[in-house]
C-alpha cells in the first residue's frame, strides 16, 4: 500500500485538494497526519482535523493520526472507525487492547518487542486492527539501518503484523531540518522509486512520503511501478530529436534471459528498423552505466538493437550512444530484472 502525509500547519485549501485528488487517481490509499508535533498550535487541532478527515473520505483515503495519550484530547469522536491512530508515548496494553477493538491501529515498530506483544495478548488484544510502524528521522545520520529494518519486520511478520516505513518526497521537504523525512538513513537522498522497490525487499507493507509534498513525476512513476508493474527512466543527451520522439513514453521489456551487462530491449531490432533512426555508424566513446544504446549497421544481424548499459564498457565502433540514464535514476537499472517492463521519459519534462 501507499500513502501520504499532511500536515495540520498546511492549508486546507484547492491546492491541498488538488493534491489529494491526485494522488488517490494515482493509486495512493492513506493519509498520514500529526496531531501532536510540538510546534503546532493545538487551539485549532480538532477542526482541522475534522476537515482533514472529510477531505480523505471524498477521495476514499484512509486517515491515520499520530498521538501521544495527552493528544487524545483534540480528537473529534466522529471521525472514527473510518480512521485509524498511531499510537506514541503512554499507553498501556490494556488502552491498546480496548482501542484495538474498535479502531485500526499501528504502534511503533523499534519499540515492539516480545514482552509487549505477549501482555497484548493477554489483554486479548483485536490483532486484525493493529499494524507495526516505523518512525520517520528528520536529522541526518540517524535513519535505522537496513539489515536492522529487515530483520525487525521479518520479525513482526513472524508474529502476524504487518509493517510500515516512510520515505522522502522531493518537494518541499518538512521543516526545521529540510533535509526528507525517510525511516532508512540510506534513502534520505535517493531515488524514491527505488526507496519503495527496497522496502518492499525489506519486508516491508505500506509505504508512506514522509514530506508533504511529492512531485507529479514521482506520482506517476509510483504509480506505474505498483499498479502496471512499470519502471520510469528520465533520459538526457539524446543524440537527436527523432531519439527522443522514438524511445520515450513507449513501453518496452527487458529480454527474460537476463545479461549481465545490458538491458537487452526485447523486439527492438524490428522497432529501430520501422522507426526514422539512423543506424549509420557514429563516433564511438566508452558506454558509462545508463548509456543508451543501437547496434549500429556494422554489427549485420544486431543492427537496431537497442540497449542499456549497467557496467562501464569500452568504446565499439559497431554501437552508436543515442542518450543517457540520469544520474538519479541508475540506482533502477538493477531492477530491470527478466521479462521487466519500462518506458523512458525526457528529463526536460519533468516538474
Amino acid at each position: 500500500m501507499l500513502g501520504f502525509s499532511f500536515y495540520l500547519t498546511d492549508p486546507l485549501d484547492d491546492k491541498a485538494e488538488n493534491y489529494f485528488m491526485n494522488m488517490s487517481e494515482n493509486g495512493f490509499k492513506l493519509v498520514f497526519t500529526s496531531a501532536h508535533i510540538p510546534e503546532e498550535d493545538h487551539s485549532q487541532t480538532s477542526s482541522k482535523i475534522l476537515q482533514l478527515y472529510e477531505l480523505t473520505q471524498k477521495y476514499n483515503l484512509q486517515l491515520m493520526i499520530d498521538t501521544d495519550r495527552d493528544s487524545m484530547k483534540y480528537l473529534p469522536k466522529n471521525i472514527f472507525p473510518g480512521s485509524g491512530l498511531r499510537l506514541d508515548d503512554g499507553f498501556s496494553p490494556i488502552d491498546i487492547s480496548e482501542l484495538s477493538q474498535n479502531i485500526p491501529l499501528a504502534l511503533n515498530a523499534s519499540t515492539l518487542n516480545k514482552q509487549l506483544y505477549n501482555e497484548l495478548v493477554k489483554q486479548n488484544f483485536n490483532q486484525a486492527n493493529v499494524q507495526a510502524w516505523h518512525n520517520y528521522y528528520p536529522r541526518p545520520e540517524t535513519g535505522l539501518d537496513a539489515d536492522w529494518l529487515k530483520q525487525k519486520n521479518e520479525w513482526l511478520h513472524s508474529i502476524g503484523f504487518k509493517t510500515q516505513a516512510f520515505i522522502p518526497g522531493d518537494m518541499n521537504l518538512r521543516g526545521p531540518l529540510h533535509d526528507g523525512l525517510p525511516t532508512l538513513e540510506s534513502q534520505r537522498h535517493q531515488n524514491l522509486l527505488a526507496s519503495y522497490i527496497e522496502l518492499k525487499k525489506l519486508a516491508t507493507d505500506t509505504v508512506v512520503i514522509g514530506d508533504p509534498a511529492l512531485s507529479t513525476d514521482m506520482q506517476s512513476a509510483l504509480h506505474d511501478y505498483v499498479q502496471r508493474k512499470m519502471i520510469k527512466l528520465h533520459l538526457e543527451s539524446f543524440s537527436d530529436e527523432s531519439v527522443k520522439s522514438v524511445i520515450c513514453n513507449s513501453i518496452m521489456e527487458n529480454r527474460p534471459d537476463v545479461a549481465r551487462d545490458v538491458i537487452r530491449v526485447n523486439g527492438s531490432r524490428q522497432i529501430i528498423k520501422d522507426s526514422v533512426i539512423d543506424t549509420t555508424p557514429i563516433s564511438s566513446k566508452i558506454r558509462s552505466p545508463g548509456s543508451v544504446t543501437v547496434d549500429n549497421s556494422d554489427y549485420g544481424r544486431y543492427e537496431g538493437e537497442l540497449q542499456i548499459v549497467k557496467t562501464e564498457l569500452p568504446e565499439d565502433p559497431k554501437v552508436n550512444v543515442i542518450a543517457q540514464v540520469v544520474q538519479s535514476d541508475l540506482c533502477l537499472l538493477n531492477s530491470i530484472g527478466s521479462s521487466r517492463l519500462f518506458y523512458f521519459s525526457d528529463q526536460e519534462e519533468k516538474d
